[in-house]
């Protein structure tokens, strides 16, 4: 009788590869999900770290007269908080050293020192420890402003606040007072139908309910603007224009109008030029006239705070772009490109890092919140401009400020 002789045991060649194949396939797409998982907790260590510390600092502030440590101008700011926590909760596990009170891997706020409690205006968003980048800066262990935060937890970092309370934010969301080095730009409202040209159906009135912001500065006449309705009590008088050019302006175009009542009601309005020197129209910091190149150009907004401790505000930029049917979806670009503080020490300028991308496209309104750290006797300037964009459609920039 004929029988298939047996195939000897193990595997082929080709069978050994494919399951090595397989194995590697599985563990590339596995991998990444265990270092994902891994850094989660870690980033779960640094909140409870960081939640500690602000607990401790709470604990130092009970026990001091109510104010905050001073500035230890060159060592640790943990050194004051020795008596209320362990050393290794100043640890980051992320961080490849060995953090303590005395060479922390959180960074302090460095516009609190010396600040007290009854100062801090609005403990739930008041930065009190964030994770810190490596020190290059005067006084050690502390950030100075956004720049110095380290997104090492998933791109997030770590951030401890004056109610105690932390959490893993964004680092574009964290405001550090004090007079600052970068600053971002938040969208809070794009495509804002303004209506089909040339009849605007969106208010502004409409649009300071949106932000809850019961002002809005516009152009006047030529080199000056008006705030219409209430002014912040934080500014000592209302925004000025400087650095301004009054080209063409007698051609510019209303992006709205002020109907001349007080208290003042500002309304959607028409694409009638506007005449210098009419009190009932008022047009808006930036726009050009009607299908020329004839700009208004807002070059800055100075602001002198009134202020008696660091801290900071938001101001909303507005842009408006009313289109022709003709002149297609070009947009309408007013970029903020920076903000100067007149320090003690001389002027000192922020980059805003993705203020370029400020834009109206279509008929819409776009809303942008620029938040502005405060600092007692320090005037600061926004840089705008140059606008660009279409020349055959209505633009309108305006601002905003809180309250």
């Amino acid at each position: 009788m004929w029988t298939t002789p047996r195939r000897p045991g193990g595997f082929t060649l080709i069978e050994l590869l494919v399951v090595i194949a397989i194995i590697a396939m599985l563990a590339a797409m596995l991998f990444p999900v265990f270092a994902k998982a891994r850094e989660k907790a870690r980033t779960n260590t640094c909140l409870n770290n960081q939640r500690q510390i602000a607990l401790a600092v709470m604990m130092y502030i009970q026990d001091h007269g109510e104010a905050l440590f001073p500035d230890p101008k060159t060592t640790s700011w943990g050194g004051y908080l020795n008596i209320y926590n362990e050393p290794s909760i100043y640890d980051c596990p992320t961080k490849t050293g060995r953090g303590s009170n005395d060479a922390p891997e959180y960074g302090f706020h460095a516009g609190l020192f010396g600040m007290a409690l009854g100062d801090i205006e609005r403990p739930t968003s008041t930065v009190i420890t964030a994770d810190m980048q490596a020190n290059t800066r005067g006084t050690p262990y502390t950030v100075g402003d956004s720049s110095h935060l380290d997104a090492r937890h998933l791109g997030k970092v770590v951030v401890s606040y004056a109610d105690g309370h932390a959490e893993h934010v964004n680092a574009d969301d964290v405001v550090i007072f004090g007079v600052p080095q970068t600053l971002a730009v938040k969208v809070a409202a794009e495509n804002v139908a303004s209506g089909n040209w040339p009849t605007v159906n969106f208010a502004v009135k409409d649009l300071l309910t949106l932000l809850k912001m019961p002002n809005l500065l516009a152009a006047q006449t030529a080199g000056t603007v008006i705030l219409y309705g209430t002014q912040p009590d934080w500014m000592r008088a209302p925004p000025s224009l400087v650095d301004y050019n009054d080209q063409y302006y007698a051609n510019a175009v209303l992006g709205w109008w002020y109907d001349g009542t007080t208290p003042p009601t500002l309304l959607a309005g028409t694409n009638a030029p506007y005449t210098p020197g009419v009190t009932a129209a008022k047009a808006a910091l930036a726009g050009n006239g009607s299908t020329s190149y004839s700009w208004l150009v807002a070059g800055s907004i100075r602001i002198v705070p009134q202020v008696h401790a660091n801290t900071a505000r938001t101001v909303a930029i507005i842009l408006r772009r009313d289109a022709p049917k003709s002149s297609g979806g070009a947009a309408f670009t007013f970029p903020c490109a920076s903000v100067t503080y007149d320090t003690a020490d001389g002027p000192k300028t922020a980059t805003v890092t993705n203020g370029a991308t400020l834009t109206a496209t279509g008929d819409y309104h776009n809303i942008y919140l620029l938040t502005l750290p405060l600092v007692p006797d320090t005037p600061l300037t926004l840089h705008f401009g140059p606008p660009g964009g279409n020349a055959n459609a209505y633009f309108g920039m305006f601002m905003a400020f809180e309250q």
